[in-house]
């Protein structure tokens, strides 16, 4: 559950908002920035079927869309035309808790491209507490490998999601299992959506 901001006459509108589980579903930004200049503007929306629709605009004025089953799971880019299909319940792994991990089967389909089999294991391997701004969230470290029937070496390490089931976003990802943390976040309302794409595009200088 997210923790109430702390009032400082300091913080914008946007630094103090912090959504719940319910008020999420309504939707919202995600800032992310680095030495303090804005580098993407994530936009989340909640839909049916467990699906959430993530909008990420870069700062040449490009926005890739994807979908992801709970906010987790990858199951459609829409800018690149890739598909992964479920051959399996991806509802085993929610709701989540330390220590289930789930080996997905996915039928991979993209433009011009034969179609394909892929495995994924996700693995929740510990929980954790995430700041995003001024709000705090109750989090997941959830383990990502994957492989290809062709594969002869077996799965691959891919990284560390940090996933915050509130929210139905992955605020992080970590690249080895060392890997840090180095951009900051916040969270914004979607009516600041615009606001936040014309400040990337001038270089994410406020």
């Amino acid at each position: 559950m997210a923790r109430r901001p702390v009032a400082n006459p300091e913080q914008t509108r946007s630094a103090a908002f912090c959504p719940s589980a319910q008020t999420a579903a309504d939707g919202f930004i995600a800032l992310t920035k680095t030495g303090g200049d804005l580098i993407r503007v994530h936009e989340i929306h909640h839909q049916a079927n467990r699906v959430v629709r993530v909008v990420t605009h870069f700062d040449n004025g490009e926005a890739h869309a994807r979908l992801l089953f709970e906010g987790l799971i990858e199951i459609e880019n829409q800018k690149s035309g890739i598909v992964w299909t479920p051959a399996n319940d991806l509802n085993a792994l929610f709701p989540l808790a330390v220590g289930t991990k789930l080996e997905c089967v996915f039928q991979v389909s993209a433009p011009r491209e034969t179609s394909y089999v892929t495995h994924r294991e996700y693995h929740v391997a510990k929980k954790v507490k995430t700041r995003l701004g001024v709000c705090e969230y109750a989090a997941f470290e959830i383990e990502e490998r994957g492989w290809n029937a062709s594969d002869r070496y077996g799965p691959m390490y891919l990284g560390t999601r940090i996933y915050a089931p509130d929210l139905k976003f992955v605020v992080d990802f970590k690249v080895g299992k060392h890997g840090k943390v180095t951009a900051d976040h916040t969270l914004a309302p979607l009516s600041e959506l615009f606001a936040a794409v014309a400040t990337l595009r001038k270089g994410g200088k406020s």
